[in-house]
């Protein structure tokens, strides 16, 4: 089990890269990495080319950038990504902007992981919907998505696409952890304006 931190994507609505901004100390990709030391093998920091610059002085050999030769995007780019590096390992993700994280529920997951074999993928659900961002997907998984990518049979690269073909394990989020499953695409969403009464 590898894991990954998330951090390729283009940050347009917050208008800054987002695992480059700053909280006590540590930027957010950095807050998500030593999360999943605290519980995986080894991890590793998902960026794209135009990043690698910036984030190789943080990471160094722990960067994996996103490979030229798949013709994708977002989230599922990252994954496969991953997993052309490294085909026998189950891998263990976390966005960037989810910096209220905790690592109990990561913990949880690498359990159901344990208890629950054979499923494809594991990962929560809450009123959003499916977390597919906190989530374990297994090389099992992430080969067959890549051979349907480069067969032409992949038609929706949507990282809850990848979750809805898959064989999964889905886990209700407990009211206590709901804190910690929000993402942060803007500014406004760090710091909502109060509602006039």
């Amino acid at each position: 089990m590898i894991g990954i931190v998330l951090s390729g994507g283009k940050s347009t609505r917050m208008g800054t890269d987002k695992g480059l901004m700053v909280e006590d100390g540590l930027n957010w990709a950095q807050l998500a990495f030593s999360k999943l030391e605290s519980v995986a093998d080894k991890v590793y920091v998902s960026v794209s080319e135009a990043q690698a610059g910036k984030y190789a002085a943080s990471f160094g050999e722990n960067l994996i950038v996103d490979n030229a030769s798949l013709s994708i995007g977002g989230p599922v780019l990252g994954l496969l990504s991953a997993h052309v590096l490294y085909p026998k390992e189950d891998v263990l993700v976390l966005a960037c902007d989810m910096p209220r994280m905790e690592i109990a529920p990561l913990e949880h997951l690498l359990q159901q992981h344990k208890e629950t074999p054979g499923k494809e993928a594991y990962l929560f659900v809450n009123d959003d919907g499916v977390q597919p961002l906190v989530a374990i997907y297994t090389s099992t998984l992430l080969e067959r998505i890549l051979q349907e990518l480069n067969a032409g049979t992949l038609t929706n690269f949507s990282v809850k696409h990848i979750v809805d073909i898959s064989k999964s394990c889905k886990v209700t989020v407990p009211t206590a952890w709901q804190k910690h499953f929000v993402n942060y695409n803007s500014h406004e969403d760090m710091h909502p304006n109060p509602r006039h009464l």
